[in-house]
């Protein structure tokens, strides 16, 4: 038997904000995370369940942060600076949207270069941000 019942505006926000509420139940409300790679910094924002999670905002800005690291060994100076600024406006966004935290990581640039360690904690002091650096292979 199929059933034709739809909950009310009323009990649908109340069921809602009882959800939020709960954290083992976290994955149906908006996600940011935030990947630091080679040549753009993104913001990516998703909203609903963990199933089927819903594009919610998406943004990405280029910092060529690892411009010369094959030359140098280090991240680009000038990248480090534009990912600093894009994280700091990626967390304001984020708080903008009710997200209370983002999931940031760093791949083969941060991971590679000799100064990616003081790079990661330089994110943490000036943006709040902790970086998981995801390992290679």
């Amino acid at each position: 038997m199929v059933s034709n019942y739809a909950p009310s505006t009323e009990e649908q926000a109340n069921f809602d904000s009882r959800l939020r509420k709960k954290g083992d139940l976290v994955a149906l409300s908006k996600v940011g995370v935030v990947d630091i790679g080679s040549n753009s910094v993104r913001l990516v924002v998703f909203d609903g369940a963990a199933r089927s999670p819903a594009y919610y905002y998406n943004e990405k800005i280029m910092c060529a942060l690892g411009a010369g690291l094959s030359e140098t060994g280090c991240l680009n100076p000038d990248g480090r600076t534009r990912a600093v600024a894009a994280i700091l406006r990626f967390t304001y966004l984020a708080k903008a949207m009710g997200i209370p935290r983002l999931i940031t990581v760093a791949t083969a640039a941060v991971r590679d270069a000799q100064d990616g360690a003081a790079f990661v904690q330089e994110l943490k002091e000036k943006t709040g941000q902790a970086v998981l650096v995801i390992k290679g292979k």
